[in-house]
């Protein structure tokens, strides 16, 4: 018999939280070094410091929109399995930190990132239901 890849639930929603900020980074990332978007937020004429808030900006707008889609009322899923989607959502935030950490961010930065989440989480999660009834 194969052994389980996971331990336990709580195991593979860390997993998952990892990969999720994993591929959160690297589309942010895809987006900054895009030249269309280079082109159109006015970049050489930036400061390298208004450049690297533009790239933390929008790492963080993919964090918390897979935090946002995660809690989304209407997504369509088993209602047993919106425990688990609701454990993830409060994975991300850590796993991000986690991730910066790996990648060599120093500690002290780590703070403000998590304030920066928790900030823009709440801030996009107020505005969500303005954007939805323009949508509609």
């Amino acid at each position: 018999m194969n052994k389980p890849r996971f331990e336990s639930l709580d195991h593979m929603a860390n997993e998952t939280a990892a990969g999720l900020v994993q591929a959160a980074a690297g589309t942010a990332f895809q987006l900054f070094q895009n030249k269309q978007f280079r082109r159109s937020a006015g970049f050489k004429k930036l400061s390298q410091a208004e450049q690297d808030r533009i790239f933390n900006e929008l790492v963080v707008a993919s964090v918390v929109l897979i935090m946002l889609v995660l809690k989304a009322p209407d997504l369509r899923v088993a209602p047993e399995f919106r425990g688990y989607l609701s454990d993830l959502n409060k994975k991300i935030p850590k796993a991000h930190l986690e991730y910066l950490k790996t990648s060599g961010v120093e500690n002290k930065y780590l703070e403000d990132w998590e304030k920066l989440i928790s900030m823009r989480y709440e801030e996009y999660a107020r505005d969500r239901h303005d954007v939805r009834a323009a949508a509609m």
